[in-house]
């Protein structure tokens, strides 16, 4: 999911919900349209910039009608090589904090430069991550993952990375290669991160660091610890992809039947002490799960159905506890125009509710108002420097003092993990106080209101 909201979808596919795409489609609202062209080839991902931009990643030809190598950057109106590209296909990429791309695959050239199965672009030339990972010709990455302090983590089918023995799973600190113990007996397929920073590993593996762990486990920084019984019974069974719950629990998707002994078909969540299905999952391999900010989960994969609902490699699930957010208008002016508050998050029990106001006078503050009820009251009633037409519109249970900066200012409101909140409703304010040079206030003006109504996924 882009900034604008925006929703980006790469395989291998030329048609999406009947409109004629080429492996990459957007979904605007309700409007599928082809991005940019589209690609030859396929897609195993797109990965955004920090500057907005965004990278697709796979055994990509042409994007746009430019040639390019399997490596191609989008700047939201035209497609772009970058640096040559690699000399075969890319699994999957990941930027590090400085902006650098990494990517990831079976590759062992890029721009000309000799790497192994993993590089780095800078913006201006690739460069490889030590000798690079792989101890046969057969070796290969299947995917890559940041952790908060900067550090790079791959897993795959590999013996060896940077030369020193590591089973399926490496990191890298920016100068040398580390194993992660005995690592995993069998390849490794997925990453994840979880808010607290721990790492998520998805495979067709039995054991990590030969500690039990089917198929799924996690990594706090020193040992791997199991996720229950895990998921599926061996064999061709594997988790690929990731995503955490507002609550806190972990959604895995794959190629499996069961987890924790519970039969979930492709899709399982996890919630800290146990396995559950989740709906009656999908008919076909998972491959990508993508919680958006409106609170639906994305799936995509090689499967016909999701929930029983006939979809084909792509779907959407909802919650039957969904939050909802809508506006109060207002016709407040302030003293550079209106100040119009957004949410950029739905409302979850577990959650944060995070909203932004923009269009604040410079040098103002604000104060963040979240009450439990609906109101009307002047700011001239409250206050002499309250301007006409503008409205306190929410009660005032919660007043948080903020500075803008730049004339925006946002406000983050964590919502308890306690199911007694669903279907609660809020409302939700911001009170801009001008100032003047002494630090008296010279006029009250206020936002739109948000009502919300807290759900539950």
């Amino acid at each position: 999911e882009l900034d604008n909201g925006d929703v980006l979808f790469g395989g291998s596919f030329s048609t999406i919900d009947g409109s004629p795409v080429r492996r990459l489609a957007r979904l605007q609202g309700s409007t599928w349209s082809q991005l940019g062209g589209g690609v030859e080839g396929y897609v195993s991902e797109l990965v955004p910039a920090p500057n907005g931009d965004v990278y697709a990643v796979g055994s990509i030809s042409a994007a746009g009608g430019i040639a390019v190598n399997n490596v191609a950057r989008w700047d939201g109106t035209g497609w772009s090589p970058v640096g040559g590209g690699t000399d075969r296909a890319v699994s999957a990429a990941a930027v590090l904090p400085n902006g650098d791309l990494v990517v990831v695959g079976y590759f062992t050239m890029a721009g000309g430069v000799p790497v192994s199965r993993v590089a780095r672009w800078d913006g201006i030339a690739w460069h490889p991550l030590g000798t690079g990972i792989g101890s046969s010709a057969f070796a290969s990455v299947q995917d890559a993952a940041v952790l908060p302090n900067g550090d790079l983590v791959v897993t795959g089918d590999f013996g060896l990375a940077g030369g020193v023995a590591a089973h399926n799973i490496a990191r890298w600190d920016g100068a040398s290669w580390w194993p992660f113990g005995a690592g995993l007996d069998r390849g490794g397929t997925g990453l994840g991160v979880r808010p607290n920073g721990d790492l998520l590993v998805g495979g067709y593996f039995a054991t990590a660091d030969t500690v039990a762990a089917q198929c799924v486990a996690v990594w706090n920084g020193t040992t791997f610890s199991p996720l229950g019984a895990g998921v599926g019974s061996g064999g061709g069974n594997h988790v690929r992809t990731f995503v955490t719950l507002p609550n806190g629990d972990l959604l895995v998707g794959g190629d499996f039947f069961a987890a924790g002994g519970v039969t979930a078909n492709n899709i399982a969540r996890w919630n800290g002490t146990g396995w559950t299905a989740f709906g009656t999952g999908a008919d076909g391999d998972v491959q990508a799960l993508a919680l958006l900010r409106s609170g639906t989960l994305a799936v995509g994969g090689t499967f016909l159905s999701v929930d029983g609902d006939v979809s084909t490699f792509h779907g959407w699930l909802g919650t039957t506890c969904p939050p909802s957010t809508s506006v109060v208008p207002t016709g407040c002016v302030g003293p550079v125009g209106p100040v119009v508050l957004a949410a950029a998050t739905a409302p979850f029990v577990g959650g944060r509710f995070d909203t932004t106001a923009t269009g604040l006078a410079n040098g103002a503050l604000a104060l963040a108002i979240v009450g439990l009820g609906q109101q009307s009251i002047p700011l001239a009633q409250l206050h002499p420097a309250g301007l006409p037409g503008c409205d306190l519109l929410s009660s005032t249970e919660a007043v948080r003092l903020l500075l803008p900066s730049a004339g925006t200012v946002t406000n983050s409101l964590a919502i308890p993990n306690d199911l007694g909140l669903v279907g609660v409703q809020l409302v939700h304010q911001f009170v801009q106080a001008e100032l003047d040079p002494q630090g008296g206030v010279v006029s009250l003006s206020s936002s739109n209101a948000l009502r919300f109504q807290v759900g539950a996924f």
